[in-house]
């Protein structure tokens, strides 16, 4: 396994393995964080000016994102892909051969 931190030394001059563990889960965790949330501004503005456009709600692409509406399905939308990326690519660095 490739290692993408730096070892950390502890105050008797070791680490220990499930210090180094702990620390690679973490960056794991916030990475897919910010992966996801980089994601949503893209994806939330694009599904819901589509879902808007095929239901008839609005006829004009700019109108289709009100502020309100806008916030309530970025919040469920990276709610949900928080939850779900912060198990899915720990869990996948473990099983990986």
């Amino acid at each position: 396994k490739r290692v993408l931190l730096p070892d950390e030394v502890s105050a008797d001059g070791t680490a220990t393995h499930a210090e180094k563990q702990a620390a690679f889960t973490a960056a794991i965790i916030m990475s897919s964080v910010l992966g996801e949330l980089t994601a949503s501004c893209v994806r939330v503005p694009v599904d819901l000016v589509k879902q808007r456009l095929q239901a008839g709600y609005k006829s004009n692409c700019i109108l289709s994102l009100q502020g309100s509406v806008f916030l309530a399905s970025f919040q469920a939308t990276a709610t949900r892909d928080i939850c779900h990326s912060s198990l899915q690519y720990p869990i996948y660095e473990q099983l990986k051969l």
